[in-house]
């Protein structure tokens, strides 16, 4: 199983693995620019941004788990038969078949 510990994890592993569809999503284009939003942020904020983001891919996540069926299949799809887990923010959420 793979474990994904942060959301730029998460976006690494979509770019290198996921497909256009994927990467075209609202979900993960929103994810993108709490990245970008991290990216040019000063020092003090970058903190605060990085929990935001890691929330955020938690909720998307947890939508994917419970509502959005066309979601989950892509990510798993993605991650492979294994599934992953992911473990942020002192939450732990499993994406598996």
């Amino acid at each position: 199983m793979i474990k994904i510990v942060n959301y730029r994890q998460f976006i690494e592993f979509i770019k290198n693995e996921g497909t256009k569809e994927i990467l075209d999503n609202g979900y993960v284009k929103d994810l993108i620019k709490c990245m970008e939003s991290e990216n040019h942020a000063c020092c003090t904020k970058k903190a605060a941004i990085t929990k935001n983001c890691n929330h955020l891919l938690l909720s998307i996540v947890d939508e994917a788990i419970s509502n959005d069926q066309p979601l989950r299949s892509h990510l798993l799809n993605m991650f492979g038969e294994t599934g992953a887990t992911f473990i942020l923010e002192g939450k732990t959420l499993e994406l598996k078949d």
